[in-house]
């Protein structure tokens, strides 16, 4: 439980059986959201629209990478090597976003990822070395990676538990923008012989979402709007 929990649950939601009247109070303070009154929070659009940018940058990245290599004079051995230490950041990364969710402000978890994201984007512009091959893939593995348990961590607390499944359902159709970067990333290269304007791209996009992150409501903000 000191891996999971940072307190205690209440009598409440410990001994309450599924359906139980106990388990229906708990409920109660929750609002059910639709899916009209969830698009139109800026709760919502704020999260996820500072998601899309690292998720344009990984798939750009990802999916560009046996081509990038090549480009670069390497073989695809490497390529293969690095898609397996973004695959082992991305465990790490998912590990450490759900251990420090509920001890930290998200807002500072997220601009962590950010600033991750746009240190790997660096590494991995020009004529990278293979050490900074390497080290940009663990990055981004583990800025990418702290994005999917990120995604209830933020919600949750401001929309509640009742209605997260829809939260999440419209989160995920959103995120689906978020696959661009590879097409993105592709189209410039055939356009200049180079990955580099897309990475600036990615680079860039990454400070209006920050900013906006700023106005994140608390968990506590948010409930009080309710």
């Amino acid at each position: 439980n000191a891996l999971v929990l940072r307190r205690s649950p209440t009598v409440a939601e410990f001994d309450g059986d599924a359906g139980s009247e106990d388990t229906d109070t708990v409920g109660e303070t929750e609002p059910q959201w639709t899916m009209a009154q969830v698009l139109k929070r800026p709760m919502f659009w704020i999260p996820v629209a500072g998601i899309i940018p690292l998720m344009a940058a990984f798939t750009g990245i990802q999916f560009n990478l046996g081509a990038y290599m090549g480009d670069l004079g390497y073989d695809q051995g490497l390529a293969a090597q690095l898609i397996m230490i973004i695959a082992a950041g991305q465990v790490g990364g998912k590990l450490i976003a759900g251990a420090l969710g509920d001890r930290m402000d998200h807002r500072h978890i997220f601009w962590v990822m950010a600033a991750m994201t746009a240190v790997a984007i660096y590494l991995f512009s020009g004529g990278p070395s293979q050490v900074a091959l390497y080290a940009a893939s663990a990055i981004l593995g583990l800025s990418v990676g702290a994005t999917l348990p990120m995604l209830p961590i933020m919600y949750s607390p401001r929309f509640g538990t009742r209605s997260l499944g829809t939260v999440l359902g419209l989160v995920n159709l959103v995120l689906i923008v978020g696959s661009f970067g590879s097409l993105f990333a592709g189209a410039i290269y055939d356009s200049t012989q180079s990955y580099d304007s897309a990475f600036m791209v990615f680079a860039l996009l990454l400070i209006p979402v920050s900013i906006a992150m700023y106005f994140l409501p608390s968990p506590e903000r948010a409930r009080a709007s309710w």
